[in-house]
C-alpha cells in the first residue's frame, strides 16, 4: 500500500535517535501517526501499523543476520563459499589420511 511520503520526518520522529525510535511503544507510533496528521485519522491506524511492523521487520531481520566480525553482513554467496571452502579441506584431509594409511600398510 502507498502512503504519501513525509515532507518533514521530524513531525513523527521528533528528536528521536534510531534506537531511541526502535524503542517506542506500539501505541506511541499511533499516537505519532495521528499527531502528526499525513493522513486521514481513517488511515492512521493503518499507517501506524504498517510502520510498527516495518520498523519491527527491519530490527528482526538486523538481529538475526549473521555478520562477520567486522560487522558485516555475510550474504548467501559467502555461506556457500565457506561451504565450498570447507567440503574442499575436508576433502583434502581425506586424501591425505587416505595417502598415510597407504603407507602404513605397506
Amino acid at each position: 500500500k502507498m502512503y504519501p511520503s513525509l515532507s518533514d520526518p521530524s513531525s513523527f520522529v521528533g528528536v528521536l535517535s534510531g534506537v531511541q525510535l526502535c524503542a517506542l511503544p506500539e501505541k506511541e507510533y499511533y499516537f505519532r501517526v495521528e499527531q502528526s496528521g499525513i493522513v486521514s485519522s481513517g488511515s492512521a491506524k493503518e499507517l501506524a501499523k504498517d510502520l510498527y511492523l516495518a520498523i519491527w521487520t527491519l530490527m528482526s531481520d538486523a538481529k538475526t543476520r549473521k555478520r562477520k566480525k567486522d560487522g558485516s553482513i555475510i550474504t548467501i554467496e559467502d555461506e556457500e563459499n565457506e561451504r565450498l571452502r570447507f567440503v574442499a579441506e575436508t576433502e583434502e584431509r581425506a586424501r591425505i589420511w587416505a595417502e598415510r594409511e597407504k603407507h602404513l600398510k605397506s
